[in-house]
């Protein structure tokens, strides 16, 4: 009785920490909508940045689904389509 009692907390905090991880990434996803964070080159080096303080110069790697200002110039790749 006391090992299948020990199996079942295991399975529940297993259970618990998997929940957690998907909350984690749920919420990091969240946060870059929230913020509209972008991969940024700014004087030779890379961070994210929030897309509001972007300054003229920056650049951005864009990709499928990004949130992008509406004012930011392709410099490079395949023409876009937007809505």
């Amino acid at each position: 009785m006391i090992s299948s009692t020990i199996s079942s907390i295991q399975w529940l905090l297993l259970l618990l920490v998997a929940s957690l991880a998907v909350l984690l990434d749920v919420l990091v996803a969240v946060m870059q909508v929230i913020f509209f964070l972008l991969p940024l080159l700014r004087n030779g080096h890379r961070n994210e940045q929030d897309a509001a303080i972007l300054v003229p110069g920056d650049i951005i790697n864009i990709k499928l689904g990004d949130i992008i200002p509406d004012d930011a110039c392709l410099l490079k790749g395949n023409p876009l389509s937007f809505d």
